[in-house]
């Protein structure tokens, strides 16, 4: 085998036949190897330790978002698919067409692009003539970790919907916040057992929705018990027995569908509560209850007791006679307060990512590690003119919520 270079200035002469260190290189050793030759080694010694490192740093994003590779800036769509109604009995017949048609199910479309982060990394000739190895066995590692904490930081914010300077400002791809009383998945509650408790009774009463059409009523009242819509041919997508959401709103079963009118039985049902609704409010169906578990509890660091107590003791407040029933219930995620923004009140529950897709991170070209590229001129730039070797470090992708519903956010006041 090789043997290895004792220290950088040794592994720098030897490449390069340059024992001055001054930067010039005979015609002889350019012939053979050159600084270049020691910039590439050094780069490619650099970015293996640097994709070790980057391997073993705790990458917290990974607990919340589902990877893909994306092959270009371009915007990225990801589309999803409502449910199916319940299927209808189907009587035995010779003469008719007695299969009915089943609505289509409404979409929804969330979008993001890549783009580039990084920055230049530069080794000096002082570096290489002070023998600076250690300062050298620190910059994969430091790389590394800015990597991961600017990934950290990009999904946490998806996490808490950072967006124009406030948690929860942003909005997603149905136009409201993450966390917004129409998707039922926001409380102000601070953490306790009851808050928890309510938050993933929500988590678990999570609906599918199927097809959607749209409201004509300028506005339909909230003792309305029958809508309308703009045709027929749209009211024939509703059955009687389904129930609808409006915003916030469940209501039914559907008892009449009439040309171009549906009535209902009931408004403001579920815990829901009836209330007024605009002309085009989508009127969607509900197909199904997702049911879903909650996986992980995430908090920062000023509620990590709390979080404990709930996932982890035996009882509430101590009380023998008061089994806690949220022991195990999710696993409890410690956060950095750095990640939350500074915030210290807030909490957050998500769904199996099994179960649910919540984060979707689209990396160019697939490319998961950052890159390092060495700029591989001798005699141009600051290689020449200050005696650097400069780097770039390159790291790029994009991402998006997909579904809102796998996410519970107590934005607390």
């Amino acid at each position: 085998g090789v043997k290895p270079f004792n220290s950088l200035r040794e592994a720098y002469v030897k490449i390069t036949g340059d024992s001055d260190i001054s930067g010039r290189v005979s015609l002889k050793r350019l012939q053979e190897a050159t600084s270049a030759d020691f910039s590439y080694i050094l780069g490619t010694s650099i970015y293996r330790k640097m994709a070790r490192e980057y391997k073993l740093t705790p990458a917290l994003w990974k607990e919340l978002a589902d990877v893909v590779s994306v092959k270009d800036f371009k915007t990225q769509e990801i589309i999803r698919w409502g449910g199916f109604a319940n299927l209808e009995a189907v009587p035995e017949s010779d003469s008719t067409d007695t299969y009915q048609p089943i609505a289509f199910p409404g979409d929804e479309e969330a979008t993001y692009a890549a783009t580039t982060r990084g920055g230049i990394v530069t080794i000096t000739r002082t570096m290489i003539i002070n023998d600076d190895l250690r300062a050298l066995q620190k910059l994969p590692k430091k790389l590394a970790r800015a990597a991961v904490r600017t990934l950290n930081q990009f999904v946490f914010d998806l996490l808490m919907n950072y967006g124009a300077g406030a948690i929860n400002g942003g909005t997603i791809y149905d136009g409201l916040a993450l966390y917004h009383a129409n998707h039922f998945n926001i409380t102000t509650a601070g953490l306790d057992f009851d808050s928890y408790g309510e938050v993933i009774d929500a988590l678990v009463e999570q609906k599918e929705y199927g097809y959607s059409g749209a409201i004509t009523d300028n506005p339909l009242n909230d003792s309305d018990l029958d809508f309308d819509v703009a045709s027929a041919a749209i009211a024939a997508n509703y059955k009687v027995g389904d129930y609808i959401l409006m915003d916030a709103e469940f209501m039914g079963p559907v008892t009449v569908v009439a040309t171009a009118n549906i009535t209902v039985a009931a408004r403001g049902i579920w815990g829901s509560t009836a209330a007024a609704h605009v002309v085009s409010t989508p009127a969607k169906v509900v197909t199904d209850d997702l049911m879903l578990e909650p996986s992980i509890l995430w908090v920062p660091t000023d509620l990590r007791t709390t979080g404990e107590s709930i996932l982890k003791s035996e009882y509430v407040d101590d009380t023998l006679a008061n089994r806690n029933p949220y022991k195990g219930s999710a696993k409890l995620q410690t956060t950095p307060r750095r990640y939350l923004r500074g915030d210290t009140n807030n909490w957050y529950v998500t769904a199996k990512k099994s179960d649910i897709e919540l984060i979707e991170i689209g990396f160019l070209g697939g490319k998961q590690i950052p890159e390092i590229i060495v700029q591989n001129q001798p005699n141009v730039g600051n290689v020449f003119t200050r005696d650097n070797i400069r780097y770039k470090v390159r790291h790029e992708y994009g991402g998006a919520q997909v579904d809102f519903r796998g996410f519970q956010g107590a934005i607390v006041a």
